[in-house]
């Protein structure tokens, strides 16, 4: 069982309001809205634990960027910031937004997509750790991954990438991308000391 579960971002991917060259015979957003509130209710009513949701992540940062673009006179009317479209404070699940990163225990957990922005490499969890020169975990390129290093004092520092939990296929780059399912399970004593457990899944098991 868990303590809590954390939503790391990019619940919503907003393809029909990016601003990328897209087909709107490809996704409905209402749809696609419609969807992201049936998949929060099930998380909900699954888990009897706090559930907190990372807003700061780029896919959510659409939605901002389509109201700056179309209509953004609504940028300050509660009504229509990301957290009430998605109905959060009355599905009872705690948001996260406008801020640098969370800490899981001394883990630090971001989103990763202002570390990853300039591609993330071979290994990402490398990429991660020589951008960010500490321990961290991040989710942002939905690969499974972990890199450790050691300094000239014999600290050591480690750095995870998680998988993702959308559909496996993904038609912007198939293929060739190196996607794969994927979660982490964190443990924690009572001085933050941490383990981070990086899951993947294939065929369709917990690996």
């Amino acid at each position: 069982s868990i303590d809590c579960l954390f939503i790391n971002g990019d619940l919503l991917d907003f393809y029909a309001i990016s601003q990328y060259v897209h087909d709107p015979r490809d996704r409905d957003f209402q749809a696609e809205y419609e969807a992201c509130l049936e998949i929060l209710l099930f998380i909900k009513q699954s888990f009897d634990v706090p559930i907190y949701y990372n807003l700061d992540a780029n896919h959510e940062a659409r939605w901002g960027r389509y109201l700056a673009g179309k209509a953004p006179e609504l940028l300050g009317l509660h009504q229509f910031a990301i957290e009430d479209i998605l109905k959060l404070d009355e599905l009872g699940i705690k948001y996260i937004k406008d801020i640098d990163h969370v800490k899981i225990g001394k883990l630090p957990v971001i989103h990763g997509d202002t570390v990853f922005k300039r591609g993330s490499g071979v290994s990402p969890a490398r990429t991660l750790f020589l951008r960010t020169k500490t321990t961290c975990l991040a989710s942002h390129v939905h690969r499974t991954d972990e890199y450790t290093d050691k300094n000239l004092h014999g600290e050591m520092s480690t750095c995870w990438t998680t998988g993702m939990l959308m559909h496996p296929n993904v038609e912007y780059c198939k293929h060739i991308d190196q996607y794969n399912q994927g979660f982490a399970i964190i443990e924690k004593d009572t001085t933050g000391d941490f383990q981070v457990h990086n899951k993947r899944i294939y065929k369709g098991k917990v690996r």
